[in-house]
């Protein structure tokens, strides 16, 4: 009598053996999953890196602005020193030209180099936007594959 009450109850237990396979398989993150989400999280800081590059580039390149603003106004002034006689700068303000000239020599030399500066942050946050557009393909593409696996018809 025991026996025959297995063998009526043993596809019962299969199905559920089954579906408790079936149902930790779905509920236990597959490799590609984790691969996933892996790719995610990188691209959740290479973006965070990207607009903070940029944030500090448009700081720089206002700092930048600024500075040509007021080199500008260092060339105007010494312009004016230079054209207040046909005959050249009078005596009298020549030390004060003197002093206007060294000053806008200085500032034209760190001019340069904080353009040059702004322009290799521009150079770090175009490649660190390309790897992230590289990394959201690769997402892209792994999703696509994971979606077509999971709802490709099983093969007979």
């Amino acid at each position: 009598m025991r026996i025959g009450r297995l063998t009526r109850w043993w596809p019962l237990g299969a199905v559920a053996l089954m579906a408790g396979t079936l149902l930790c398989h779905l509920e236990r993150p597959s490799h590609q999953d984790r691969a996933i989400t892996a790719l995610r999280d990188t691209l959740r800081v290479l973006r965070a890196s990207v607009e903070s590059c940029q944030a500090g580039l448009d700081r720089a390149a206002a700092r930048l602005r600024a500075d040509r603003l007021r080199l500008d106004s260092q060339h105007a002034r010494v312009r004016e020193m230079e054209n207040i006689d046909d005959r050249g700068v009078p005596v009298d303000s020549y030390s004060t030209y003197l002093e206007a000239f060294d000053s806008y020599n200085d500032s034209v030399e760190g001019w340069k180099a904080r353009a040059d500066t702004l322009d290799l942050g521009w150079q770090n946050c175009r490649q660190l936007a390309e790897q992230h557009n590289a990394l959201t393909d690769s997402l892209h593409r792994a999703m696509v594959r994971d979606l077509e696996e999971r709802t490709k018809a099983p093969e007979r």
